[in-house]
C-alpha cells in the first residue's frame, strides 16, 4: 500500500455515484499501444533513466499564451509499466453474497429490495414494522427504509411487483425511472438505477451495504457501506487544509500507519480488491441535519478522514479524479471504518506485465507545449495558468472502445493553500495522445 499521503467533503455516497461516469476520455487508436506491450525496454533501470530525465524540476513560460510551468516532476520508484485492458466489476448474485458473507459479523444479515417490488400486503406489513422500529430506534437506516415504503404506498404502483420473490437472494429488479429514492448517507441518486441492500452488524455496529446497477448508458455498478447513526446526523467531506483544521479541528485517530495499512487491506479483501493504495485524504465531518445552516457550520466537527484509494500496479498508481474514474473511499474514525464507497470498479481483463516502450520526457513536454500553443491560437485567449505539479501515473480511459489502463503524464494546477488540484492536461505516455479530461 502507498503510505505517502499527499497534503491533502464524506460527499454523500450517491451524490458521488451520480456524477461518476462509465469511463471518460477521447477514443484513440489502441493498436499501436498494444503492439508496444510486446517490445519494450528491459527493467534494468528505473523510470527516471528510461524517460531520460536529468532534472526533476522545470520552469518556463509558453510564449504569450499565459501558461507557464514551475513544477517538480514526480516519477514513481518503478522499473517498468504496462498497459492493461479493463472490464467493469460485475455485481453478480454470487459476488454480492460473498461480500455480505465476509462483511457482516458471523455472516448474518437480512436482504432488502426496493419497496416497489413487494406486493401491497407486504408493503403495509413492512411499513408498520418500520414505523414501530423508527419510533424505538430513530436512525438513518431505519428512516430510509420507512421513507421508501411510505412513498411507494402513497403512489400505489404495482407495476414492478415480483410474483415469486426470493428474499434470500441478492438480485436487481426493475423499478422504473423514478422509484428507488434512498435517503440517509446515500441521499439521492439522480441516475436511473436498480438496487438491493443488506443489513446486519459489522464489528458489532448495525450497518448496511447497498449494491447499485445503473441503467443509463453502458451498464455499470457501484456499492457502498454505511454505519447506523441518529437520523439527525450525517457525514460530509471537506478538504484537509489549515482553514478547515482551524474551523473543524484535527481528527484524533488511534491508528499508526502500519495499523491503518492492515485495517484497509483486511477490509478490501472482503470485497476481493487488491493492489490499491492511498491517493488522497479529506476530512470526515459530522453535521446535525436538524440544525440551521448557521448552527451546522458552528457545530461541525472533524471526526476522521476520508481516504481515497486508487489502483496501484508495480508501484505506479492510477490517477485520482474527483469527477469520476475507478476509486474507493473509506471513511475512518477512531472506531475504525464507518463507511465506504466503491465507484466504477474494474478487473484487469488482459494483464500484460510486459514493459512497454515510453516516449522520452522531452518528447512529452514538447507535446504539452505545442498543445498549449495550438489551443491558444484556436481560441485566442490567455489562460494565466501556472502548472505546478507534473506526475507520471496510470489512467483508465476509453481507447478505441476499450477501457484501458495506460501510463500517462498529468500536468496540474495545485492550490497549496486550499490543497485542491485541477488537472490541466493529460498526455498518453506511450504515444503522446492528449487525452480528453472529461
Amino acid at each position: 500500500m502507498k503510505k505517502i499521503i499527499r497534503n491533502l467533503c464524506v460527499i454523500p455516497l450517491a451524490v458521488l455515484l451520480a456524477i461518476s461516469s462509465v469511463g471518460c476520455g477521447k477514443k484513440e487508436d489502441v493498436s499501436n499501444d498494444i503492439q508496444n506491450l510486446e517490445s519494450g525496454e528491459t527493467a534494468d533501470s528505473g523510470l527516471k533513466e528510461k524517460l531520460g530525465i536529468e532534472e526533476t524540476h522545470v520552469s518556463y513560460e509558453i510564449g504569450s499564451t499565459g501558461v507557464g510551468v514551475e513544477a517538480d516532476i514526480t516519477i514513481p520508484d518503478a522499473g517498468n509499466v504496462g498497459i492493461y485492458e479493463m472490464q467493469p466489476r460485475e455485481l453478480t448474485s454470487e459476488y454480492m453474497k460473498s461480500v455480505a458473507d465476509k462483511l457482516f459479523d458471523d455472516g448474518e444479515y437480512s436482504i432488502y429490495y426496493p419497496a416497489a417490488v413487494y406486493n401491497m400486503d407486504d408493503r403495509k406489513a413492512f411499513y408498520s414494522e418500520a414505523t414501530k422500529e423508527l419510533e424505538e430506534n430513530p436512525t438513518q437506516l431505519v428512516n430510509s427504509r420507512w421513507f421508501d415504503l411510505y412513498l411507494t404506498l402513497e403512489a400505489g404502483e404495482t407495476k414492478y411487483v415480483q410474483g415469486n420473490l426470493n428474499t434470500d437472494e441478492f438480485a436487481f429488479y426493475d423499478i422504473g425511472d423514478t422509484n428507488g429514492y434512498i435517503t440517509s448517507l446515500l441521499m439521492n441518486i439522480f441516475r436511473q438505477f436498480e438496487y438491493v441492500y443488506a443489513e446486519g452488524n459489522v464489528d458489532g455496529k448495525r450497518s448496511r451495504i447497498t449494491f447499485f446497477r445503473y441503467k443509463d448508458g453502458a451498464e455499470t455498478y457501484a456499492m457502498g457501506v454505511e454505519t447506523e447513526m441518529n437520523r439527525d446526523y450525517y457525514y460530509m467531506e471537506d478538504y484537509d487544509n489549515k482553514i478547515n483544521n482551524d474551523m473543524y479541528g484535527t481528527p484524533a485517530l488511534s491508528h499508526t500507519d502500519e495499523e491503518l495499512e492492515i485495517l484497509i487491506d483486511d477490509y478490501l479483501s472482503k470485497f476481493g480488491f487488491e493492489e490499491f493504495g492511498i491517493s488522497d485524504r479529506k476530512l470526515l465531518c459530522l453535521f446535525n441535519s436538524a440544525e440551521t445552516v448557521e448552527q451546522q457550520l458552528a457545530s461541525k466537527a472533524a471526526i476522521g478522514y476520508c481516504y481515497i484509494l486508487t489502483r496501484e500496479k508495480a508501484k505506479v498508481q492510477n490517477h485520482y479524479d474527483e469527477i469520476g474514474g475507478e476509486q474507493i473511499k473509506l471513511y475512518i474514525t477512531a472506531e475504525g471504518i464507518v463507511g465506504s464507497q466503491f465507484v466504477n470498479m474494474y478487473d484487469i481483463a488482459n494483464d500484460k506485465e510486459t514493459d512497454t516502450t515510453l516516449l522520452k520526457w522531452e518528447q512529452i513536454d514538447e507535446i504539452f507545449q505545442n498543445q498549449v500553443i495550438a489551443d491558444y491560437e484556436s481560441k485566442g485567449k490567455r489562460k494565466s495558468v501556472k502548472c505546478n505539479r507534473i506526475e507520471f501515473e496510470y489512467r483508465v480511459t476509453n481507447i478505441d472502445d476499450h477501457m484501458i489502463m495506460t501510463p500517462v503524464w498529468i500536468y496540474s494546477v495545485v492550490d497549496d493553500y486550499l490543497k485542491k488540484e485541477e488537472v490541466f492536461m493529460i498526455i498518453n505516455a506511450v504515444d503522446g495522445t492528449v487525452i480528453d479530461i472529461y
